[in-house]
């Protein structure tokens, strides 16, 4: 990867942002403020530290089966495509960079944190699916599991951003601060 293969990441990172930006703002001012004006609760989805069983039936109960069917038919949709395309911004920023300054370790760590962010997310989204589908049952195993998933997916997606930071760092600095 050199400086020549800059220019087509930097537009793809681009593309990537513009679509994931406009999916995240349609479901933080859309479908989950809906959910959560039903509810006076927030959704499975913002709870970044997860919830308990109690939390979770709690929530499905508030939401209704009208509330049930919103968030399967409107914001699970929604969050089928926006995993991807977060991982594929960060990761198309990050080799953007990359071709301009060199820093294969957080490259690495961050691509790997990246879809290890996307993968929890869908497993997330499995999860909550699952939950809504098969209310009134609720398994402590499936709340644990996607629980679990929301946490895994908020930390690895703090880490992602944080690697992409350190690579705007390293970035400046070697442009701008390193001896010649």
């Amino acid at each position: 990867m050199g400086q020549a293969e800059a220019p087509l990441y930097f537009r793809k990172a681009l593309i990537y942002l513009g679509i994931s930006a406009a999916i995240y703002l349609l479901m933080v001012t859309v479908t989950l403020t809906h959910l959560q004006d039903l509810t006076d609760m927030q959704p499975f989805d913002l709870r970044f530290k997860g919830y308990s069983h109690e939390a979770a039936q709690a929530l499905l109960e508030a939401l209704g089966n009208d509330g049930r069917s919103y968030y399967l038919t409107r914001q699970i949709p929604l969050d089928v495509l926006y995993p991807a395309l977060l991982a594929l911004t960060l990761i198309n920023w990050m080799r953007w960079l990359n071709a301009m300054t060199p820093c294969s370790v957080l490259l690495r760590a961050g691509i790997a944190i990246s879809v290890i962010g996307m993968l929890a997310d869908y497993a997330e989204n499995i999860g909550i699916a699952t939950m809504l589908l098969i209310h009134p049952a609720l398994p402590q195993a499936l709340v644990s599991v996607a629980s679990a998933m929301t946490q895994v997916k908020s930390v690895a997606t703090t880490l992602a951003v944080m690697a992409l930071i350190g690579m705007i760092v390293v970035r400046i600095y070697r442009a701008h601060l390193a001896p010649r």
